[in-house]
């Protein structure tokens, strides 16, 4: 289905981080197919933050708006929430502050839905210091039962979706404060939706770019036993595994004792799956980061 121009309304969550943000809007407003309008929903009412969003408001076609959510501050599923209530278009899109689209992302997703397909998804690439590696790559064809583990490749940036879909899906799980985007994915597939992939890198994730919701951390922690708790009657053991292992890495932060820390080490490996850790190896051994969402 071919949609016009200003189809899509684009929803861009972020955290304290102005410089970041204004790269992030630059991409979305160099895409070749306009969008109707750009929601910044900003968690903090920063000054640096609004002050980016009003100069770049003030210079642009497309209409920009910001909005301060102080609830849940942190929460990306909050944020994102906020700003999809706001969608009045047709067409959704989420654009983290930390990451970017290339100019074509938003008129080669949206091409692909349509005909029963709500949800189009684009290959990223992780940007580092060593160049560009391939990232989040998800498959056609996938059951939400094979997407309880790691997450197959989708984030709160690479995806455009119909916005009726999503607010019947009651948008982002808010309880979650890490994998939101993998939950939304299971939910989608889980209630019989179709998805389609666009197998080209149209989306840049940033290494290096200061804390991820994926780092680990307290926070991290949290939410990962949460994703474990809320599907473990459905999961896999292979999946329980792995998102077990997931947990203790991501308990390995500063500030942990010496101790907790190798018993964390010690429960991670005996829990990832082999496969898991054959890849991890060999990623090393190639000078390439990781495919899994969580290290």
């Amino acid at each position: 289905m071919a949609y016009r121009d200003e189809a899509v309304t684009v929803v861009v969550p972020t955290h304290g981080r102005p410089r970041l943000l204004e790269r992030s809007l630059a991409s979305v407003l160099a895409q070749t197919t306009r969008a109707h309008t750009i929601v910044v929903v900003d968690d903090l009412d920063d000054p640096a933050t609004r002050e980016v969003v009003e100069r770049i408001a003030a210079n642009s076609i497309e209409r920009v708006k910001y909005v301060a959510s102080l609830t849940l501050a942190g929460s990306a599923s909050r944020s994102r929430n906020v700003g999809l209530a706001m969608v009045e278009t047709p067409l959704v899109a989420f654009l983290d502050d930390d990451d970017e689209w290339l100019p074509g992302f938003l008129a080669s997703t949206a091409a692909r839905l349509g005909a029963g397909v709500d949800l189009a998804v684009s290959h990223t690439v992780l940007r580092t210091s060593l160049g560009d590696r391939p990232f989040m790559r998800l498959s056609e064809g996938l059951l939400w039962t094979m997407c309880l583990g790691n997450n197959p490749g989708l984030t709160g940036s690479n995806f455009v979706a119909q916005t009726a879909q999503l607010i019947a899906l009651d948008g982002f799980d808010e309880t979650l404060l890490v994998a939101e985007d993998q939950d939304l994915l299971v939910r989608y597939l889980a209630q019989g939706g179709h998805y389609r992939v666009l197998s080209e890198d149209c989306v840049i994730q940033h290494a290096g770019s200061g804390e991820h919701l994926s780092s680990p951390g307290a926070r991290q922690v949290e939410g990962l036993r949460s994703f474990l708790d809320k599907y473990r009657d459905v999961s896999s053991i292979r999946d329980r595994r792995y998102l077990r292992a997931m947990w203790h890495a991501a308990s390995i932060y500063p500030g942990v004792s010496r101790r907790a820390r190798v018993y964390h080490r010690i429960m991670q490996l005996m829990n990832l799956p082999l496969d898991v850790f054959i890849g991890r190896v060999a990623a090393r051994l190639r000078n390439e980061p990781s495919s899994d969402a969580y290290k």
